[in-house]
């Protein structure tokens, strides 16, 4: 018997097992089910968004403009949505928050001149100086990109507020987060390698640390790829609402999450596929589930979603997602960092991956990526070798 629940997005579902042991426990996130239209078919279920008459648009398009705006927006850290070309709540609830950031009125369009400040700014910020950048982001994170690059623009008018009748609005620097921030770690990569370079020779490494960096990122920047096409189909709410349903992984997946610092990476998968074998659902629905949150977790900078489910995705034999778990350690991504660990998972990641288990993050790059690690490993190794013993020496 199988829990009904719906959670968004395409193709699978994921029924929680009723037996009593495990009820309670599983009841606040029953049955997720990414939907495809042959899935709702069968089961005589309407994948159609229900919206009223007078919201539905006919034959729209996405407006590039729009989209270029909306990715521009999430880069400077305005959560304006999925850049789908249209103008909806979100993305002028994000234009708002640019405006007043940048001493504009704040209100949700932008004029031509505004519009030519934010996406300038952001072709700027992605091709311009990269020493000069780094510092800025380190300290006031991306959106202090908007103010040094636009310096004239950065006077706040109260006049301006009147004479839209708006409360006036101070803009600040957002104070920096408690945890690390994924994106911010990325952004600053990404200022630092000019994207012809990466990793082109995986010897020698001069940077360990940079090196390990940029594999975490295009690890994580496949995830939300992914994600997105397993999204795909999903009505624009159902994609709202994929944060709050895959923040139900965690806390079902939470005693595994609990044991991940002090358990060795064996005995840890032993338990996940333990764990996961109390779902009913088959293990394809499981591994699309784990493969559509772990981008989610990623596109919203939320690490507990990122490590439950990878948790989920190590229970149903996807050992390759080993490598997840030794950058967040290594890095202090939602869990307290510990590069000891970190390598014991790294080392777990690159035996799996030399004993035929799927390369499951940028599988064409597997080999390379596979060699930039070790290299990058071995390099670390040296530079920090065994002080009286105690020190983690990784084994390759």
């Amino acid at each position: 018997m199988k829990i009904p629940d719906l959670i968004t997005g395409v193709a699978l579902g994921l029924a929680i097992s009723t037996q009593p042991v495990l009820a309670e426990g599983f009841s606040r996130i029953g049955k997720m089910i990414l939907l495809d239209e042959s899935f709702c078919m069968k089961r005589g279920l309407s994948c159609a968004p229900h919206l009223p008459p007078y919201l539905k648009q006919k034959n729209a398009k996405p407006d590039e403009t729009i989209r270029r705006t909306q990715i521009a927006l999430d880069f400077f850290g305005f959560d304006g949505g999925a850049p789908d070309g249209f103008m909806g709540m979100r993305t002028r609830i994000a234009i708002r928050q640019f405006k007043s950031f940048m001493g504009f009125a704040p209100t949700g369009d932008l004029d031509d001149h505004q519009q030519a400040v934010l996406l300038q700014s952001y072709d700027r910020a992605r091709y311009g100086d990269v020493a000069e950048f780094e510092q800025v982001v380190r300290t006031e994170g991306t959106r202090g990109l908007l103010r040094f690059l636009n310096p004239t623009e950065n006077v706040f008018n109260p006049a301006l507020i009147g004479q839209h009748h708006l409360p006036p609005v101070i803009p600040t620097v957002p104070p920096a987060p408690a945890e690390p921030s994924m994106a911010r770690i990325c952004t600053s990569v990404g200022l630092r390698v000019q994207p012809a370079s990466r990793a082109a020779n995986p010897a020698p490494i001069n940077d360990p640390a940079q090196a390990l960096d940029e594999q975490f990122c295009a690890a994580r920047d496949y995830s939300i790829v992914r994600a997105v096409k397993l999204l795909d189909h999903a009505s624009s709410t159902s994609k709202n609402m994929a944060r709050e349903k895959c923040a139900q992984l965690v806390t079902t997946m939470q005693p595994l999450l609990d044991t991940l610092q002090t358990s060795a990476p064996d005995d840890q998968i032993a338990a996940d596929e333990a764990f996961a074998r109390r779902f009913a659902d088959p293990r394809q629905q499981l591994l699309k589930v784990g493969e559509a949150c772990l981008g989610v977790g990623y596109r919203d900078d939320d690490a507990p979603i990122v490590l439950a489910a990878a948790m989920l995705l190590l229970g149903v034999g996807e050992t390759a997602y080993a490598e997840i778990f030794a950058h967040h350690l290594r890095l202090g991504l939602g869990i307290p960092q510990d590069a000891a660990r970190a390598l014991d998972w790294y080392d777990t990641m690159l035996d799996a991956l030399d004993n035929g288990a799927r390369p499951a993050l940028l599988p064409r790059l597997n080999s390379k990526r596979k060699s930039i690690i070790r290299a990058a490993l071995s390099a670390q190794s040296a530079a920090n070798p065994p002080v009286n013993g105690t020190t983690h020496v990784h084994r390759r």
